[in-house]
């Protein structure tokens, strides 16, 4: 996928904003993606290649990667104005567009989707990366793809090279599995009960 003039990229849709990035839904080629751009974005590329080049992508339980397109020009779009003014230009990730997710709650969830994200957050750490960010937020349910659950949002992920860790990244990844094996519980519990409550603390914005 060759892009040539800002007019290959025809912004659809925002999605998502935050501090530091806007996701879009985008058409790029005839073809329907996500686009994050995001100001850096260096953690989440190379997460994002990694997730691809030990085939988790292909798996489905991360979204697909498609490809980086390197320093933006913001004033070509005026949906990407937010960026002006910084130091640097924004550059973007363009990955697959998935329709109709929502993180998992109270009313979608499902033992066998709990194990599941469980096993993916595994597969992420054995892949020598650090979510960063292991909330409810992130972890999507798509009732529609054969209730396909993955992982998103990779912007505060840490990506590294070799093993084995150090303490301190040993630390990261036991943390993430604290925050995530007490959520399963607690959301367990709230699900039996049939309503939010144990797993209210948890970070779903």
């Amino acid at each position: 996928m060759h892009i040539t003039s800002p007019s290959d990229i025809v912004i659809q849709e925002k999605l998502k904003e935050s501090n530091h990035s806007v996701i879009f839904r985008v058409a790029m080629k005839g073809r329907e993606y996500a686009m994050k751009v995001v100001n850096p974005f260096v953690c989440e590329s190379k997460a994002y290649r990694r997730l691809r080049d030990t085939r988790l992508c292909e798996r489905g339980v991360v979204p697909d990667f498609h490809r980086t397109i390197e320093k933006l020009d913001p004033t070509q779009y005026p949906q990407l104005s937010m960026f002006i003014n910084d130091e640097r230009p924004p550059s973007a990730i363009i990955k697959e567009y998935i329709p109709n997710m929502e993180p998992i709650n109270v009313s979608n969830y499902a033992e066998r989707r709990m194990i599941r994200l469980r096993e993916i957050l595994d597969d992420i750490h054995n892949a020598n990366i650090v979510h960063g960010d292991p909330w409810p937020r992130n972890m999507m349910v798509c009732s529609r793809q054969n209730s396909r659950v993955l992982w998103i949002d990779l912007d505060s992920a840490q990506t590294f090279d070799e093993r084995p860790f150090t303490s301190r990244q040993d630390g990261w990844i036991k943390e993430e599995d604290r925050v995530l094996d007490y959520f399963i519980l607690a959301l367990g519990s709230d699900h039996k009960e049939g309503k939010l409550a144990r797993a209210s603390s948890y970070n779903y914005s």
